[in-house]
């Protein structure tokens, strides 16, 4: 199988039709992510309107984690500060507060605590949109081995080292963190979001020449086991799609010049949701020159069914 697919510039261009269903998807899982905070945010109020007054707030421990966060103090932050600089941390927010009418001060605390939580519902959507473009790409790859008649294991993320790999078909695609099977060139396993020594850098995907009943850290560390490397970008703002591509671009030259510099080379690949003009004409030079080996838009089923028999196939 040719190992430069023969797409066009308007082969890999994103259609507008794509990228409304792409916004539809992101706006649905946000709405359902917020709808908890939301709740949260209401109980807060509450429970402040409850209290006597904004300077009694500082006596109910309960609240504590609610005026930290609407004070700019992220849970992660939190743990690492004393109570004592819990405390003042509060007090300054009161403090901030306390010209304000009962209902005026509820009202701020709680849209202090909702920006908050802002920044983390949009690192929270970020993290679900990589995990869908990866089971999507793991959708694919697990159907073509199953209409190829190949048997096929799998990592699970949530079981340790020992067993961890799984023979009977998942049925959470989220838990998935490799893929083993019998190439014609020998086995292969494909590991998602590792740090691969050499590059010294994680790598969304990698596929090694390998039995996964032997795998070990010595073989990561083993350039010449490397069989491909590439590149998943799952979000689908135009807005954002060079920025995508550039970061991608990078992470790819970098892993051809890491093994370029041990006298090896590895095939590479691009999956992206979003593709625009500059970028596909990007694509189809690095495909045309053999700098990149295969690319695929993850929105065209024909385009990721030919990667991952491709893959597959190495």
């Amino acid at each position: 199988m040719s190992s430069s697919p023969q797409y066009s510039v308007n082969d890999l261009i994103t259609s507008s039709k794509e990228i409304e269903k792409g916004f539809i998807a992101q706006t649905l899982e946000k709405s359902k992510r917020a709808k908890p905070i939301l709740d949260e945010a209401f109980g807060f109020k509450r429970r402040i309107l409850e209290v006597d007054s904004v300077d009694k707030l500082i006596d109910y421990p309960e609240l504590h984690n609610y005026l930290l966060l609407a004070a700019g103090v992220s849970t992660k932050a939190a743990q690492h500060l004393e109570q004592s600089s819990k405390e003042e941390v509060i007090r300054a927010l009161i403090e901030n507060c306390q010209p304000l009418a009962k209902e005026q001060y509820a009202d701020e605390l709680v849209f202090r605590y909702l920006l908050a939580w802002g920044d983390s519902l949009g690192g929270s959507l970020r993290n679900w949109i990589g995990l869908e473009a990866k089971n999507r790409f793991t959708e694919i790859l697990v159907s073509q081995m199953t209409e190829l008649g190949k048997t096929y294991a799998w990592l699970d993320k949530n079981l340790g080292q020992r067993n961890a790999w799984v023979t009977q078909q998942p049925s959470d695609l989220s838990r998935v963190k490799g893929l083993a099977w019998d190439a014609p060139g020998g086995k292969r396993v494909l590991l998602y979001n590792r740090k691969i020594p050499l590059v010294n850098k994680n790598v969304d995907v990698s596929v090694l020449r390998m039995d996964y009943e032997d795998i070990r850290l010595e073989h990561l560390r083993n350039p010449s086991l490397y069989v491909a490397m590439g590149e998943i970008k799952g979000g689908i703002d135009p807005a954002g799609a060079d920025e995508h591509w550039k970061t991608a671009n990078s992470a790819l030259n970098r892993v051809r010049s890491s093994f370029a510099g041990q006298g090896l080379v590895v095939k590479t690949f691009f999956v992206g949701a979003i593709i625009v003009q500059s970028q596909a004409e990007e694509i189809v030079s690095q495909l045309s020159r053999g700098l990149l080996d295969y690319a695929a838009n993850l929105t065209q089923d024909e385009q990721m069914d030919s990667l991952c028999s491709w893959l597959i196939s190495l």
